[in-house]
């Protein structure tokens, strides 16, 4: 009798391996944090949760925001630190990517003990953070839900792989939270609910072996969604659905003025590329059995030059040309949810055949990120690039099926790893590079050439005239205002209020021009301001928004430009000492 000696895998040499890069990666991603500030969308974030912690109620003060509550997670942040700087925000969210990194990575090799490309597949999460767009390195309600949707599913698979009931349920109470979390964060973002719905009906009528999802844990990991909504609209019922309307409302009086940021013939351009660079990438792995490896470095070279000179200068770059290169990561993404579920419903319904475990796995993590992403990127001005931030479930998903695949699911973990290095390696470090290089409307990290002592911005790299800016805004505001004080900020200039750590008079906080934002909507703002009697001590006028762009970003229509250069597009006005009437 022969016996069969089991060929040595190497998975922990390889895991090894992997961790040091993770860990060499993620050194450089917490450098990152320091460089750049926007005065924009990043105050904006940081403000309208700060607001509430400083006092101002998230129903009455700012109703046109009721279908944004990830401000309430922001205040529990500022509660428990007041004192919290921009820098300590973004090392909080950094922090947590990496807690749910691990958190997930034991989910994972709880399911199928494959832990060798874990730290790997991950390591573009050890760089970007929550955010792969390179937009904000903070927590905002980008990368709230990113957070929220890694625990839920980690929390899901963790659930199910453990037999002691107690943990069993507090688990799935748990994903039932996160799930509640990334409704919270905003509203239209509720339908990823139907996630676990889903999952239970794909597992009880096509018999899944390894997930074993019955009705009872259908009903915990619901509970919390449904008993929290409950129980908040009986608190606030009709003050809340008539801010919900008011919000509403903004939103369509906004859409009059709003420009339209995304080209969606470019969008589907971007996702047309990468799903043909998908299966061909698949058509190699399954057809050719010599000289694979050899198709798949050309395969992996051409999606860098394609990358890298956004489709040879035939393709706009994305939003303005700040997005280019993490679009074409979003197209590879979204390309794979369409190849997944084609695969899916083909292999369910049309050929009726078996699930298998990994299967089971990917649809198990396929689902919710497949429904935050349609609705996320249908309602935000960013569009599709919002499938980066549900990239953790989607990347590792994208990893199960390639390693699963018959032609090379018997192959050594170290032929594996190379193929997955085929496939991603160009889209991480084109990635990587634009999140360094883009600090969102700042200078890049090597013109840097100031840093921030005091304050909220304490400890952040940027360029000399907006540390001038800081420092100006801070010693008028305390000359001029008391800490009670409110004060307005104009234009498109929401950070003031972290630097002056002053409260908005207004409701709105992110003033945009008015013929552009909302004419008719600006009147009723100062009307809402008088009667709550939060008349403002100063307001800090800027002739545009306090901004700055890079323009030797390549693009189609300026390859040839060498240096750095910068457009300063704001112009420094005035700040006006407000005489209040007395009552």
């Amino acid at each position: 009798m022969k016996l069969s000696i089991k060929k040595p895998d190497h998975q922990f040499y390889i895991f090894v391996a992997g961790i040091i890069l993770f860990g060499i990666i993620a050194v450089f991603g917490w450098i990152k944090l320091q460089y750049g500030f926007p005065f924009t969308d990043e105050g904006y974030h940081m403000v309208e949760g700060w607001r509430l912690s400083a006092g101002d109620h998230f129903i009455h003060d700012t109703p046109t925001r009721a279908i944004a509550n990830y401000r309430l997670f922001t205040q529990l942040i500022f509660n428990v630190c007041p004192d919290i700087t921009l820098l300590e925000f973004r090392k909080l969210q950094f922090t947590l990517t990496l807690i749910s990194l691990f958190i997930f990575g034991t989910a994972l090799y709880r399911y199928d003990k494959q832990y060798w490309y874990l730290p790997f597949i991950f390591s573009i999460f050890a760089f970007t953070g929550l955010d792969p767009l390179g937009a904000t390195s903070n927590l905002s309600y980008y990368t709230y839900p990113h957070l929220f949707i890694v625990l839920h599913i980690a929390c899901l698979l963790l659930g199910i792989r453990v037999r002691n009931s107690i943990i069993k349920s507090i688990l799935y109470l748990f994903s039932g939270l996160c799930i509640l979390g990334i409704s919270l964060n905003l509203l239209h973002q509720s339908p990823v609910i139907a996630g676990p719905i889903g999952l239970y009906i794909l597992a009880f009528f096509f018999n899944f072996k390894q997930v074993e999802f019955q009705l009872k844990d259908l009903a915990l990991v619901l509970a919390p969604f449904f008993l929290f909504w409950f129980f908040f609209l009986m608190t606030y019922n009709t003050d809340y659905i008539h801010a919900i309307l008011i919000s509403l409302n903004r939103i369509r009086d906004f859409s009059e003025f709003s420009y339209d940021y995304f080209n969606k013939i470019t969008v589907l351009l971007y996702v047309a590329i990468m799903f043909a660079f998908a299966c061909a990438f698949f058509w190699v792995l399954k057809t050719f059995k010599h000289y694979k490896v050899i198709y798949l470095i050309s395969l992996s070279a051409l999606s860098y030059l394609i990358i890298d000179t956004s489709m040879f200068g035939i393709i706009d770059p994305y939003w303005k040309g700040w997005y280019s290169r993490p679009m074409w990561f979003g197209g590879l993404l979204i390309s794979f949810h369409l190849f997944f579920w084609i695969y899916v419903f083909k292999k369910l319904f049309i050929l009726k055949q078996e699930v298998k475990p990994h299967d089971e796995l990917t649809i198990l993590l396929m689902l919710p990120a497949t429904l935050f992403f349609i609705f996320a990127a249908t309602l935000s001005g960013f569009g599709a690039i919002l499938i980066l931030h549900c990239a953790i479930p989607t990347v590792t998903a994208i990893t199960i099926v390639i390693i699963n695949l018959e032609q090379i699911r018997r192959r050594s973990n170290a032929f594996r790893l190379l193929i997955l290095a085929f496939a991603f390696t160009p889209f991480y470090f084109t990635t990587a590079c634009s999140d360094w290089n883009f600090t969102y409307c700042d200078v890049k990290p090597r013109h840097a050439n100031a840093e921030i002592t005091v304050g909220f911005l304490k400890g952040i790299r940027t360029n000399s005239e907006y540390k001038q800016i800081n420092d100006w805004i801070r010693k008028n505001t305390t000359t001029y205002s008391s800490d009670d004080d409110f004060i307005i900020s104009y234009i498109l200039s929401p950070m003031v209020y972290m630097i002056a750590k002053r409260r908005p008079a207004i409701e709105e906080s992110f003033l945009g021009p008015p013929e552009k934002w909302g004419i008719k909507y600006y009147p009723l703002l100062v009307e809402h301001m008088k009667a709550s009697n939060r008349l403002p001590a100063l307001a800090f006028v800027f002739d545009n928004s306090p901004a700055l762009n890079t323009i030797n970003e390549k693009s189609k229509t300026r390859f040839n430009q060498k240096g750095d250069k910068y457009i300063f597009f704001w112009f420094l006005v005035s700040f006006f000492k407000i005489d209040r009437p007395h009552s």
